[in-house]
């Protein structure tokens, strides 16, 4: 029997184990599995075959973890006062972007030859991050104002308010001109574009995403390349996440819920 990655088995003799995820394409006779109960196991084929059952993702057990690790630190939730602290800074500040740097307003202010006012209230925006999303918040300001406002505003327009059929060629030219201009954070660069559509699109923060990843079979790698391909691992990760706390009784509303909900999880490790 040859295993593939995301595979559900059960080990033939450790009933305790509970349901294991394949992490990895069976490489030799090595097949890579973590396990609800075990955590990670190594597992030679040519001693032990695991039994390969049907299970639905979002009711793995080894998704509780995750949920039990939240409500930890927020035994009410979503209600609890930890959580809304956490999460009303973000959602203030969707509702200013939204308001502020609206579809109408942007292509109005890009034709007359104003991308400066876009780029100031973008500006402002970062200012207002929550502390600790971005790494010296000054110096990504500072990269963006050195370069040409009409064209980072017009490429970050493009992104937000663009055709679905031109997505990856408009994520790609913002996500180059933030390489020369000299930006290498996630975090700056989807905060800019989350704000603005957060039932679809999630913030970025590396080091707590890589860290959940596994608990879903997943390896996530953000390069400062920026690529749409790591992005969109980065919302398939958030889905299962959604998912997984929707099945334990935990309504995650949208994507800035689902970020601080995993930046709770990864703190109570």
């Amino acid at each position: 029997m040859h295993y593939k990655k995301g595979d559900k088995v059960k080990h033939p003799k450790q009933e305790a184990w509970g349901i294991g995820l394949v992490l990895e394409d069976q490489r030799d006779d090595k097949v890579h599995i973590l396990f609800e109960h075990a955590g990670q196991k190594l597992l030679s084929v040519q001693f032990c075959s695991p039994v390969k059952v049907e299970v639905d993702d979002s009711r793995l057990a080894m998704n509780q973890p995750l949920t039990a690790r939240f409500l930890s630190l927020c035994p009410k939730g979503v209600a609890d006062a930890k959580f809304i602290k956490n999460v009303t800074p973000y959602r203030d500040l969707s509702e200013q972007a939204q308001t502020e740097l609206n579809e109408v307003d942007v292509r109005a202010w890009l034709k007359r030859g104003e991308a400066d006012v876009i780029v100031a209230r973008l500006v402002a925006l970062l200012q207002s991050a929550p502390k600790g999303l971005i790494q010296s918040p000054a110096s990504v300001i500072q990269a963006i104002e050195k370069g040409s406002a009409h064209e980072f505003a017009s490429l970050w327009c493009d992104v937000v308010y663009g055709n679905e059929e031109e997505r990856a060629e408009d994520w790609a030219a913002f996500a180059e001109l933030c390489r020369e201009l000299g930006i290498h954070q996630w975090s700056a660069l989807t905060y800019l574009l989350a704000l603005m559509k957060p039932m679809q699109l999630i913030i970025v923060m590396p080091k707590i995403l890589t860290a959940i990843a596994p608990s879903y079979g997943m390896t996530l790698n953000f390069t400062d390349d920026f690529t749409l391909k790591d992005y969109e691992a980065a919302l398939t990760l958030a889905a299962k996440l959604k998912s997984a706390a929707q099945a334990a009784g935990i309504e995650l509303r949208d994507m800035m819920e689902v970020a601080v909900y995993a930046a709770f999880c990864v703190k109570a490790l």
